[in-house]
């Protein structure tokens, strides 16, 4: 709603909290990615994610994945701000493909 910057250097904001979007069970298409989430959980350590894990759920996935792969700074923040889990997943997909990660 409002921001400013204090005399020593600190960004502060007033904020509105939206409430979360409705959990949305993982699709289909998407399970290859919840795989992926698993074994990089499994790698890097489950502290490093919020508890518990939510493998079957889109939003958890897509960002968790948003959060921890190497995105552009600017895209991983349009995802992590995204309302809509599905088009994330989705965003995630084609970087993870295009790497040739996932298929």
């Amino acid at each position: 709603l409002e921001q400013w910057t204090a005399k020593s250097g600190l960004v502060q904001a007033h904020i509105e909290l939206d409430d979360p979007p409705t959990p949305l069970p993982l699709p289909e298409e998407y399970e290859d990615l919840g795989t992926l989430l698993e074994k990089i959980i499994a790698k890097i350590g489950a502290a490093r994610f919020s508890s518990p894990p939510r493998l079957d759920l889109a939003g958890w996935v897509g960002y968790r994945l948003a959060e921890v792969l190497p995105l552009e700074l600017d895209v991983k923040q349009r995802l992590l701000e995204s309302r809509d889990p599905l088009a994330a997943l989705s965003e995630v997909k084609i970087f993870l493909q295009s790497r040739q990660v996932v298929l």
